[in-house]
């Protein structure tokens, strides 16, 4: 049994928001994760993002095998020695569907 799927403005924003998010943070993300990670935890945020209103922001906290999310950046940096944690992404929604992604902490580096 198939459906019809009306194809509209609304859902192909939807869309394309999420495409970009996941890919912004998959960029900064996967370089401090293990190759065994729990990469789900990216669509999950990526999906989070997307529903974001343009200027809003959210801190993710990369750790060696998945993320945690979080309104303030202090909270994520203050689970680092708790962690596993590799480094703070802060993550913009910007116009349109655009989307930046900033490391802000990185453990081994400290503060950017």
């Amino acid at each position: 049994m198939t459906t019809n799927t009306k194809i509209t403005n609304a859902t192909l924003m939807a869309d394309n928001a999420f495409r970009n998010a996941f890919a912004a943070i998959c960029r900064r993300a996967l370089p401090y994760m293990a190759a065994d990670a729990y990469h789900m935890d990216l669509l999950y945020d990526a999906e989070q993002a997307a529903r974001m209103n343009p200027g809003d922001r959210i801190y993710l906290l990369v750790r060696t095998l998945g993320t945690f999310a979080y309104v303030y950046s202090d909270d994520a940096v203050a689970q680092i020695p708790k962690t596993d944690g590799q480094a703070v992404l802060r993550v913009v929604r910007g116009s349109y569907d655009t989307f930046t992604v900033t490391v802000t902490y990185d453990a081994a580096k400290g503060y950017r």
